[in-house]
């Protein structure tokens, strides 16, 4: 590696092995120590974890993290987790009463959170939600 001016004094080595899809992946690496199926296996396992945060990203809408330890990134992706299921829930309890007016679980999560649902969607999340409570027998939400 490098160029013939100033080559690297540390040695690599390329791996090439076959993703799920069929795809020839080629990785260079300087573990000497490892097998080629032990450093495919890492790559496999590093592409899984950034799969999991593209997905926090994507559908929790974390984008940065406001905390440097342990405790604060917990709290932060709980809060997020629960906002995500509670979105979900709401969504699943409430598209089945709106034949005409269709919304995916995105656009309604986005309108839910900027306030411009529409009224027919509103009574329904407020209709869940009463039954909801109701069902569990729980102080009322609403008055």
């Amino acid at each position: 590696m490098g160029s013939g001016i100033k080559p690297t004094d540390v040695r690599f080595r390329i791996i090439s092995f076959v993703d799920n899809r069929g795809k020839i992946i080629r990785v260079i690496t300087n573990l000497i120590n490892l097998t080629p199926k032990e450093i495919a296996d890492l790559y496999r396992m590093r592409w899984s974890v950034e799969i999991f945060f593209r997905w926090i990203k994507q559908n929790l809408n974390v984008t940065r993290l406001f905390g440097a330890t342990p405790n604060a990134v917990y709290g932060q992706m709980y809060a997020a987790l629960i906002t995500y299921f509670i979105g979900q829930w709401l969504y699943l309890h409430c598209k089945s009463n709106h034949q005409f007016e269709k919304l995916n679980r995105i656009i309604f999560l986005f309108v839910l959170q900027h306030g411009t649902l529409p009224t027919s969607w509103i009574v329904s999340v407020y209709n869940a939600l009463r039954y909801y409570n109701a069902e569990e027998s729980l102080s009322p939400i609403f008055g």
